[in-house]
């Protein structure tokens, strides 16, 4: 697919304000001799909590702060994206995915979830049919590819708004939302799958999508997820907390999928990774592939046992 020659430089000049501004923040605020000092994995164990600590927090406030932050995350994403198709695309394709994805979040935190999902649905048709007018006309997958992204990216945001605001689970302590347990087992999928392969693994799940994967981290992925799904759900004294392992077993491999699918669009691309957004973390959607996937699946899975 032919990449445009201004994408590149919207993406530069993106990433460049981004960079401007916190040194301007890191100077006034007296960190730049600290920050300078680090060396790539330390700041990538600093970015690495400050995002935790954002995060906790918003999902800890919820309501308005949390939308926030997952719209940002999700336009943010939606723009590496349309970066890593690898396709010609018009500001028009762009500005509309923002609105419709932006839309569509809003109807689902304030209104109803049912809207935003509609809301979703139209914008990415309206995306097809505009990608089909200004797209690369050699290109016929380019559509697919510009469209496919409000989906691949819009509903798993819908979900997590939600998960974090509707699927509430109600205990003698303070209502615990099912987006924790989610999280819970993303996590260690990723963390098991890591150290299990790097202990034991010797057989490749994908060479020629991700080299370093292997099905011994696969299994340990899974069977880590399974058992902390098990375990937050016996902590929390849930009804039928042991089919908690099933549950997390599953969602780990659809996460596991959903790592090996942005693997193989970057490798698609030739890049390494989606962006450089985040310091020593590359860009938003390496971080949350697998929750991209894991996250529709979960909810439909818990949908029919939430009130």
């Amino acid at each position: 697919m032919a990449l445009s020659p201004e994408q590149p430089k919207q993406e530069n000049k993106m990433l460049e304000k981004i960079k401007v501004l916190f040194q301007e923040k890191s100077a006034q605020w007296g960190l730049s001799p600290y920050w300078n000092n680090l060396s790539q994995h330390q700041q990538r164990w600093v970015s690495a909590l400050c995002l935790i600590l954002l995060f906790t927090l918003c999902v800890w406030k919820g309501g308005f702060l949390f939308s926030v932050l997952v719209m940002v995350i999700a336009l943010i994403g939606y723009r590496e994206w349309l970066g890593l198709v690898q396709t010609v695309w018009s500001p028009v394709i762009e500005y509309m995915a923002y609105i419709g994805i932006g839309l569509s979040l809003v109807c689902s935190a304030f209104l109803a979830f049912d809207l935003g999902v509609f809301i979703l649905f139209l914008t990415f048709l309206a995306q097809l049919g505009i990608a089909f007018l200004y797209s690369d006309k050699g290109d016929q997958s380019a559509p697919i590819w510009i469209g496919g992204g409000i989906l691949y990216i819009g509903l798993p945001a819908l979900t997590i708004l939600w998960l974090r605001d509707s699927a509430v689970i109600s205990l003698d302590a303070p209502d615990i939302t099912m987006m924790v347990i989610l999280f819970i087992i993303v996590w260690a999928t990723d963390s098991f799958a890591y150290w299990v392969g790097k202990s034991f693994g010797k057989t490749p799940l994908a060479p020629s999508i991700s080299p370093n994967k292997t099905r011994e981290g696969l299994a340990g992925g899974v069977i880590g997820a399974g058992v902390a799904a098990a375990a937050i759900g016996m902590f929390l004294n849930l009804p039928y907390w042991p089919l908690y392992f099933l549950l997390g077993g599953f969602v780990a491999v659809v996460a596991q999928v959903g790592d090996l699918f942005e693997s193989w669009v970057k490798r698609r691309a030739g890049v390494k990774d989606s962006g450089q957004i985040i310091p020593g973390h590359g860009g938003i959607l390496d971080r949350i592939d697998g929750l991209l996937f894991a996250a529709p699946v979960y909810a439909l899975l818990i949908k029919p046992f939430i009130l």
